[in-house]
């Protein structure tokens, strides 16, 4: 048997190899062009369909795209049209006119007066035009119809049984003893067919293979010929009419004047439309002169000025349809409408939290009574809350805590935690909003807390008479006092030791039955010593530097 030499086999190799790298070539083509799990096709081919962007494209030119992820002002893209506007999921090759912070893009048609209706993101941009065949769906229709591809695909597979069968079939070769056909004698030479044989054996089988692939990849794409869109293979656009959209609407909204209670606007509508149109006006949270949450809309306003009336509202978002009435339900571009309302401030504005500025007044030891401003450095108007805890400045004196909701005015409350003392309250219809230079003002009262801890006060016995004898009887008066400038629960402590008090006359050998304005807490006594604690009754018991308490006892 015929072997081949080794320069043979490495020539067979390296054709080999090239004809894998062109089919991978094909391959990656292929790839790039198809989207998948990886996301839009980086490549993309677009076929133009309308006349918006005459005359920089031609209908029927064929466009070709690629995604960078960043497209400029100026730069013709191709976009699919997004959800819930006419036309949605068709594509359109328009020019970026400008990019907004939140990433929409806003478009314009070069043949077109106004921009688009429509606000695609990045993710609806299928990529930027990098090149212009033009008239190139012609050439891609007739490549891509049904017909063309089904009879490449039967020429190339005829071909390849044709070179198959030739190499394959007819007569054997001769043998190395067999006749001449020159008439010749002695030995024929080697014949090359075993080397030859290889390459056109590789030839049907590269030819097999390619009629195979166009069965397989692009028949099947092109069934579909006239209806595939940018989602799938080629990203090929069919021509088309978009459905025109509505004429672009706007809403502009100037605040005329504004309090704590209501506020009253104007509404200027506009339109693009050249010809004159039945407007409808959508006011939301977005809408321009309005976005302050103070000016959001919790119902839809009843108070209008007879120059619209109302559509439908929708609570969750807080938008108000509104049309015109009679004399102003038509508009066009230059010709704009205006009507008015007035609404409750802050009707759906959310809560701000607030610090609050409070002022202590005690009525009395039994209670406490607070004063309370809130206020804010905000320019607009904000429904505030505030909170009340152990850590509210001026408020930390446990004397303060609050065990139960205290009585209060012009606030409400809205929620209370006796674990923690925390308690939350709002403002009311009058003073629910404020703004830099307009605070809110509300007070409450409460009894002092009874699980505040005593403080021991300096003591001051003036005795009012001097006893002779010890166990004589006596009077005395006694003066407690303190340097806290906060209120502070006083305990008084007699000794033997205190001032005025520390002869043998004056030694207590048992509590006194007698003393007034102050509780006894405990009083022990021992060999000429003693120790008597106590500390005020309930009208008297708090104390702060410049308001001291009094009270007394007599022995005896």
């Amino acid at each position: 048997m015929d072997g081949m030499t080794g320069g043979g086999r490495r020539g067979q190799l390296l054709r080999r190899l090239r004809s894998l790298a062109g089919w991978l070539v094909i391959v990656s083509i292929l790839a790039v062009s198809v989207p998948g799990p990886w996301g839009p096709a980086p490549v993309g081919i677009t076929v133009v369909s309308g006349e918006s962007m005459l005359p920089t494209y031609d209908p029927q030119d064929l466009l070709v795209t690629w995604r960078s992820g960043a497209y400029p002002a100026g730069t013709p893209v191709v976009y699919r049209i997004p959800e819930g506007g006419p036309g949605a999921g068709m594509n359109v090759v328009h020019r970026v006119v400008s990019v907004a912070p939140d990433g929409t893009h806003l478009m314009q048609g070069d043949n077109n007066a106004a921009v688009d209706p429509w606000r695609p993101l990045d993710s609806d941009v299928r990529g930027e035009v990098i090149l212009r065949i033009p008239g190139g769906a012609y050439a891609l229709r007739m490549v891509a119809s049904p017909l063309f591809l089904a009879a490449l695909c039967g020429v190339m597979l005829g071909a390849a049984v044709f070179i198959w069968q030739r190499e394959r079939g007819g007569q054997p070769p001769k043998g190395p003893d067999s006749p001449r056909r020159d008439g010749l004698s002695g030995p024929r030479r080697r014949s090359t067919r075993t080397r030859r044989e290889p390459r056109t054996a590789g030839a049907g089988v590269t030819l097999l293979t390619s009629a195979l692939a166009v069965a397989v990849l692009v028949v099947p794409a092109s069934a579909a010929a006239g209806s595939v869109s940018s989602d799938n293979l080629f990203a090929t656009t069919v021509s088309g009419t978009i459905p025109p959209p509505a004429p672009l609407v706007t809403a502009v909204v100037n605040v005329t004047s504004s309090d704590r209670q209501q506020y009253c606007a104007t509404v200027t509508v506009s339109t693009t439309s050249p010809t004159d149109i039945t407007w409808n006006a959508t006011l939301d949270h977005s809408t321009p002169g309005i976005t302050d949450t103070a000016y959001w809309l919790a119902a839809a306003p009843t108070n209008l000025h007879n120059s619209a009336t109302t559509v439908s509202f929708d609570a969750g978002a807080g938008a108000w349809v509104t049309k015109g009435v009679s004399r102003n339900a038509q508009i066009k571009a230059g010709a704009p409408t205006t009507f008015s309302y007035c609404a409750p401030t802050g009707a759906a504005a959310p809560y701000v939290d607030t610090a609050l500025n409070v002022l202590i007044d005690f009525s009395g030891g039994q209670q406490y009574c607070v004063n309370v401003t809130v206020s804010t450095t905000s320019t607009g108007w904000v429904k505030w809350r505030g909170t009340v805890d152990h850590s509210t400045p001026n408020l930390t004196n446990p004397l303060y805590w609050l065990n139960a909701v205290p009585g209060f005015q012009n606030v409400v409350s809205q929620s209370f935690d006796p674990v923690t003392g925390t308690w939350v309250i709002a403002g009311v219809g009058h003073n629910a909003m404020i703004k830099s230079g307009t605070p809110a003002t509300f007070g409450y009262c409460a009894p002092v807390n009874p699980s505040a801890p005593l403080v021991d006060a300096m003591v001051s016995v003036v005795p009012r008479n001097t006893p002779t004898v010890p166990g004589g009887q006596y009077c005395a008066d006694v003066t407690v006092s303190t340097t806290s400038t906060d209120w502070i629960k006083w305990r008084a402590v007699l000794t033997q030791a205190t001032p005025n008090i520390t002869g043998p006359n004056f030694l207590l050998t048992s509590r006194p039955g007698n003393f007034w304005d102050s509780t006894s807490i405990d009083f022990t006594a021992g060999s000429g010593t003693f120790t008597w604690r106590l500390s005020g009754a309930s009208y008297n018991s708090v104390i702060k530097a410049g308001t001291p308490k009094t009270f007394g006892f007599c022995r005896g």
